[in-house]
């Protein structure tokens, strides 16, 4: 009985260490940023709430939201232009903005599922 308990014990004291463990990157790239973080980071310098920000780029504050939490939608190039001027944002930060979001080329994938015969 206290050998099943220790185990126990053990495994759950070795779950957080094992979540809090950082992936191992090349040491000569940085991380890869996601364009939610960096939409948070430009807003909170320029000290923009979600809602000033939707307010100025004439977007809705749930847009603001899905974009920092990082939904599966991806902006259009327009909303990033209005996202950018409304952040008063620099060229070399609007290119860094636009640079970390990944479009998909081609057509949408089915969401059916097919089956094998």
């Amino acid at each position: 009985m206290f050998a099943i308990v220790s185990r126990v014990l053990f495994a759950i004291l070795l779950i957080p260490l094992a979540r809090s463990t950082p992936t191992s990157t090349p040491s000569d790239q940085p991380p890869p940023v996601a364009f939610g973080d960096l939409l948070r980071r430009y807003r909170r310098l320029a000290e923009l709430t979600q809602e000033e920000l939707a307010e100025r780029a004439g977007l809705s504050t749930r847009s603001i939201c899905d974009f920092e939490r990082g939904g599966t939608h991806t902006p259009r190039r327009a909303t990033v232009d209005l996202l950018a001027g409304a952040l008063a944002l620099s060229p070399e930060r609007k290119a860094e903005l636009e640079g970390v979001i990944c479009r998909r080329r081609g057509p949408k994938r089915s969401r059916r599922i097919r089956l094998l015969k």
